[in-house]
């Protein structure tokens, strides 16, 4: 694993105490280091194919854009059976996009796209991602027999009881009072900020993001089921329940850690389910057929 933050690398070895980990500049990293692998996954940093860039002149100009040409250096030095890609739904219609389609194909692999959401999994949130699985063997297919419907709602993930939280108003928390009359605002000039009312009866939550706990209101938030306009954030671990993440998945002693590592990871539900698929994929009666081919493509690469 890779990571320039060493507080999320951290966190990555807690919960993956056997894996070797690499912490620096992915455009640095000596792949020489890098050991055979039979897949690799690239969370490609969102920053420049975001929401708030698409609509600029900003897009893809963001420093980190350039990450994914390094990602394409690793594969082609590995030429891993599988390549998985996770990004922001923008992504697909990047330049980046293009050329890692183009790249890939050329060395062989059978891609396919699709976007993906939380909800469609099983989850709580909704949060939508670009995934593309790059396979050296034909045939892969995202099966809609993976998803379900979500049976639970936000009160069955609560950490701390109604009764027993913190509850904010405009009468005692000026960012409740700002976002109150900045959503007025906005609604009167049909604009599209609006707080992330989030209700005990829910089965379907705003997405978390990686400014969680910075009073960003766009967030889902916790709405008192009987007094109007009171909210409560949620904790560490009921956002870690949203995305879907495990009860035994380590959270860090610092909150605000925990919430940027929660809003920057992907739904554990949709990406298990991509992984089921993938080794159902592999393990097919067709690629029993056709092993020999792909044991052949990897001496030849070697």
């Amino acid at each position: 694993a890779v990571e320039l933050e060493d507080k999320y690398l951290q966190n990555l070895e807690s919960n993956n105490p056997n894996v070797t980990t690499y912490c620096g500049d992915l455009a640095k990293l000596d792949i020489l280091m890098l050991p055979n692998a039979d897949m690799v996954v690239a969370g490609i940093p969102c920053e420049g194919y975001s929401q708030s860039q698409t609509k600029s002149e900003k897009f893809e100009a963001h420093p980190t854009g350039s990450l994914g040409f390094y990602v394409l250096k690793i594969i082609d030095a590995i030429r891993p059976a599988v390549v998985l890609i996770e990004e922001v739904p923008n992504f697909k219609n990047s330049a980046m996009a293009t050329m890692t389609r183009y790249v890939l194909t050329s060395m062989g692999y059978h891609i396919n796209e699709t976007e993906l959401v939380g909800s469609d999994y099983g989850s709580l949130t909704k949060r939508k991602r670009y995934c593309m699985v790059a396979s050296i063997k034909k045939g892969f297919e995202f099966n809609d027999s993976y998803k379900k419907i979500n049976i639970r709602t936000v009160k069955d993930i609560l950490e701390v009881p109604i009764e027993e939280r913190i509850w904010l108003d405009k009468n005692n928390s000026s960012t409740i009072s700002y976002s109150i009359e900045k959503e007025k605002e906005h609604i009167r000039k049909g604009e599209g900020f609006r707080i992330g009312r989030t209700y005990v009866t829910d089965t379907i939550t705003p997405t978390i993001t990686k400014g969680y706990y910075k009073n960003r209101l766009t967030d889902p938030i916790l709405c008192h089921p009987t007094i109007p306009d009171t909210y409560s954030w949620f904790t560490p671990r009921e956002l870690a329940r949203i995305n879907g993440l495990p009860e035994d998945f380590i959270l860090t002693e610092t909150k605000s850690t925990n919430g940027e590592i929660i809003g920057q990871g992907v739904c554990y539900e949709v990406f298990n389910s991509i992984g089921k698929m993938i080794v159902q994929h592999f393990n097919s009666e067709e690629f029993d057929i056709e092993k020999h081919k792909l044991d052949l493509f990897k001496s030849t690469i070697e």
